[in-house]
């Protein structure tokens, strides 16, 4: 399957849908690279990157749905309560399980989401407007590969927003 830049537009107001607050979503890593240049992006045994952008609110809804489901995102042990703070790595499908929580979608959204988006692997991350400017998101963030958020900010292109 070959994603263009408007499919993945339709996509994101997909996402967006049932979501009453603000919000981004940009899609990152080799879809974006491929779309920037110009390029079809084959989704054929690939993530598709997805980052939305919350307000802190949100996203600390996320971090607490995360955390419930009890999975330390760095190595993806079981959460230890008696740990100081959470990360960001974390399996797919916790992360995403927590963020259409917060997106508020549904099964039959999510049905369309997929219908769209054919055999591709979604991966995504939810972060808060500010992240790219918190010391504190930054360090988990950057804590397996010290370029990961710049890596990002250099890849994102912008899908939705409202």
């Amino acid at each position: 399957m070959e994603l263009s830049l408007n499919l993945l537009k339709k996509i994101g107001c997909l996402f967006a849908k049932n979501f009453p607050g603000k919000l981004k979503i940009y899609v990152f890593g080799r879809t974006a690279r491929k779309i920037n240049r110009t390029e079809r992006a084959t989704s054929k045994k690939t993530d598709i990157d997805f980052l939305f952008e919350v307000e802190f609110e949100e996203f600390s809804m996320h971090a607490k749905r995360c955390e419930e489901r009890t999975v330390n995102f760095i190595n993806g042990w079981p959460y230890d309560p008696m740990d100081c703070f959470w990360e960001y790595h974390s399996p797919k499908e916790v992360r995403f399980s927590a963020i259409a929580e917060v997106l508020k979608i549904d099964e039959h959204l999510l049905r369309e989401i997929v219908e769209k988006l054919g055999d591709s692997i979604i991966d995504t991350m939810m972060l808060p407007f500010d992240w790219k400017k918190r010391s504190d998101i930054l360090e988990a963030m950057n804590y397996r590969d010290p370029d990961f958020s710049k890596n990002i900010v250099n890849d994102a292109l912008l899908i939705f927003e409202k």
